[in-house]
């Protein structure tokens, strides 16, 4: 989108001013950023970073990759050329935004991040262990920009800080050029205004990162990356950061035992009346459930499943599955594991993958791991159901809908049932030229 038609948002004007504080309102002494490549550091948070240190603030800058693959046609630069043109760059932008900031670079592989999920994650704990975490405030690219790198960051990022009680924000990068204002979680912008002398610091420190504002050479493959149209999003007097408002999944279970209702909800009672009714296999054999919110649905999975696994990002939901599954006597063949499945796939076949009620809560890249997962770990007669509200869900760029186009596209598979009302949607999925329930029993 164009940065004249940006700038003509009106959503702006009702956007609040960054405070530089940690969580809780306690004052600030740490700024952490954690980016992906060289210039995303100076091009989302150039200023912050300026500001933070002119103001005393001692600043850590985390670069995941050296961003070797920046060029990867270029007839005149290796990677190796790449990662050490790319590492002098970055050091030279840093030095000029914040002289006396300390700065990590682990050279993880560029382009798959999502494969480093977990080395991320310790990385990142590793550096938040020698700070004051009670007054860090971490910065990281935003979880749901459309490159997969950057939403490995933002997701890692923030499930490090969640679990430490660190103030986390987000700031988007390729959403300004690849998307519309339909994609801006607007109701959770903020805004760090800059100065004319820090909007200089910036441009000066954005000129050092030279392979990517300008060609490598005239060949073709050595072009420019960020064209002028690019560069003009970053220009702004202000920079734009997500502070998620809504409560993380672990604070909403702490808050209640069932906070969706699960227990009480004639609608939920239904849907999971439904969805058993969807699978075409009595008998289950090896089940992988995603996300099991408080486990009455695992329960009624377990009676007709040789061995569960369930996973769920929440550690205060896995409790209250694991004492439902203790209660009903069913623990001994139920697998409770801890994870995030768009990077932590398990190993192994599974007779039934059940999506119910996670995908909308995924960016689009990670959604389309995990359906792609789900399809390559069927075993030969597999079942994989997906389960979705359809209502509009606020705050995350996919709807219920949108989750089950994407697995209905996915090769190798055809759609066996379908279920679609006002409220919900079910579909079941398996591979091609599998008998029917009638045609299993020789009905037909």
């Amino acid at each position: 989108m164009d940065e004249a038609l940006w700038a003509r948002r009106p959503e702006w004007a009702e956007s609040p001013p960054l405070t530089l504080g940690a969580a809780d309102g306690r004052q600030c002494t740490h700024l952490v950023v954690v980016v992906a490549h060289p210039d995303d550091e100076t091009l989302v948070v150039g200023g912050l970073i300026h500001d933070a240190a002119a103001a005393g603030v001692a600043v850590t800058v985390v670069v995941l990759t050296d961003g070797e693959a920046s060029h990867p046609d270029s007839p005149t630069h290796s990677p190796s050329d790449l990662r050490r043109l790319r590492r002098a760059e970055v050091a030279e932008a840093l030095a000029t935004l914040a002289p006396h900031a300390h700065l990590v670079r682990p050279a993880l592989p560029d382009g798959g991040l999502m494969r480093n999920f977990h080395e991320i994650v310790g990385l990142v704990g590793g550096v938040l262990d020698e700070t004051a975490t009670d007054s860090a405030l971490v910065v990281s690219t935003w979880r749901f920009d459309g490159h997969p790198d950057h939403e490995a960051v933002g997701a890692a990022v923030a499930q490090v800080c969640a679990e430490r009680g660190v103030r986390h924000l987000e700031a988007p990068l390729w959403l300004w050029a690849w998307q519309d204002a339909a994609a801006v979680p607007w109701s959770e912008l903020l805004l760090h205004p800059l100065s004319r002398s820090t909007q200089g610091v910036k441009r000066e420190a954005l000129a050092a990162h030279t392979s990517q504002v300008g060609p490598l050479s005239a060949a073709p493959g050595d072009e420019a990356l960020l064209s002028a149209e690019v560069l003009a999003h970053f220009a702004r007097p202000w920079e734009s950061f997500v502070e998620r408002g809504a409560a993380s999944f672990d604070e909403m279970y702490a808050a209640g035992d069932d906070p969706w209702g699960f227990d009480s909800s004639w609608y939920e009672e239904r849907k999971r009346a439904l969805t058993l009714a969807s699978l075409p296999e009595r008998r289950l054999g090896r089940v992988l459930e995603i996300g099991p919110g408080t486990g009455l649905l695992t329960v009624a999975l377990a009676e007709r499943a040789d061995d569960v696994l369930a996973i769920d990002v929440s550690a205060q939901a896995l409790e209250r599955v694991e004492d439902r599954l203790w209660s009903a006597g069913l623990a001994d063949h139920v697998e409770l594991r801890r994870g995030h499945v768009a990077y932590d796939w398990p190993e192994g076949e599974f007779d039934l993958i059940l999506v119910s009620e996670v995908g909308y809560f995924l960016s689009s890249s990670e959604c389309d791991v995990l359906l792609a997962s789900a399809r390559d770990h069927l075993s030969a007669s597999g079942t994989l159901c997906l389960v979705h509200w359809l209502h509009p869900i606020e705050g995350w760029p996919l709807d219920g809908h949108a989750v089950h186009d994407r697995a209905l596209a996915l090769s190798g598979l055809e759609r066996v049932v379908q279920h679609v009302e006002t409220d919900l949607r079910i579909d079941v999925v398996r591979r091609p030229g599998l008998p029917s329930v009638a045609q299993a029993e020789g009905r037909c």
